[in-house]
This record gives C-alpha cells, structure tokens and sequence, in this order.
C-alpha cells in the first residue's frame, strides 16, 4: 500500500490552494458593475436583463453585456424656418437637456433602441426630434407671432417630451435661448 509522505501532501494542498485562487479570479473576471449614471444590458442566452446600480456574471459564450449611459446631456439646437407667405423668415434657438431615467421600462426601452450605440448617435435623435417638432411649432404661427408667443417652448417640450419618451428618454428641460425674425 503506498502511503504518501508530507512532501507530496504539501504539494497537493499547494496545488489545491492555487487551484481555488485562480477560480476564484476568473469568477471575479465576470461580474460586472453597473457603475453611477449607467446601465448594464446584458443579453444572450435567457431574457435581455437592464441593471442600473447593481451587478450580475455574464457567462462567455452564452452572454454579452454593453453598457449605456444615464448621464444627462445638453443640446443646443437651432432652427432657420425660410420665409413664407404666412411671414417673414424666423430663427430659433433652444437648449434642451435630456437623460434616460434610471426607472426599469425606460431603461428598457432606452436599452431595445440605443444599446450599443454612441453617445453622439442618442444626441443627434434628440436633436433630430427636437428640430423637427420646433419646426412644426414655427411653421404653425406667423413670424411676429412666433417670435412673441409665451409658451412656445413648453409646446415644443410637450410634443418632444412624448416622443422621447417612447424611446426612453426623458426631456428634462427646453429652455427658449432666442427667437428672431430674420
């Protein structure tokens, strides 16, 4: 019967230690954190997964997981509306500022259109839907009236605030910079 002697269970319990330790570092290897002012999309194998403020393992070959900021950002934008037979031609220029909101169905929402995407490309829809509902708003009034009518920033908000909503971003606020008559 062989009887093994202590140089051979050192090594063993040795072998064994280092075993559990590299285990242990590559499980650490994946989890993964969503860090303040963003969400981790993981999808893959079961179900898309949004966690904001949080963590999860993202298994490889089965998983894969991005990352989408909820930082808020700030767009100035303007708008050259030509002159018309309703009136003369009217500029405009407004600072709206927007965030995904950190709540599950907009993250959800943000996640299915913007995941993976940049920075830019979420900033330049905003600023697409924007322009497009402060041109709907100009074109519906005449130029002196455009440029003295209160509240045009609050309807351009509450058209675009819906609109951003269903993408999953949230209109924080549309500030009126100018509005000119050409």
């Amino acid at each position: 019967m062989f009887v093994p002697g202590p140089e051979v269970i050192v090594a063993g319990g040795i072998l064994l230690v280092v075993a559990v330790f590299l285990n242990l570092f590559w499980l650490s290897t994946r989890y993964q954190r969503a860090r303040p002012n963003e969400a981790l999309v993981i999808y893959g194998r079961g179900p898309v997964r949004v966690i904001v403020g949080g963590g999860a393992f993202v298994w490889p070959f089965f998983m894969e997981a991005k990352r989408l900021s909820l930082a808020p950002m700030q767009l100035d934008v303007t708008v050259e509306e030509p002159a018309s037979p309703a009136g003369p031609a009217v500029r405009a220029e407004v600072r709206a500022q927007c965030a995904i909101p950190p709540s599950a169905e907009m993250v959800a929402r943000a996640a299915d259109r913007f995941t993976g995407s940049a920075p830019q490309a979420i900033e330049e829809t905003i600023r697409t839907i924007v322009e497009a509902r402060l041109r709907d708003a100009l074109r519906a009034r005449s130029g002196q009236a455009a440029v003295a009518a209160d509240g045009l920033a609050a309807e351009v908000g509450a058209a675009a605030a819906q609109d951003l909503a269903a993408m999953g971003i949230e209109l924080l606020l549309l500030d009126a910079k100018s509005i000119s008559v050409a």
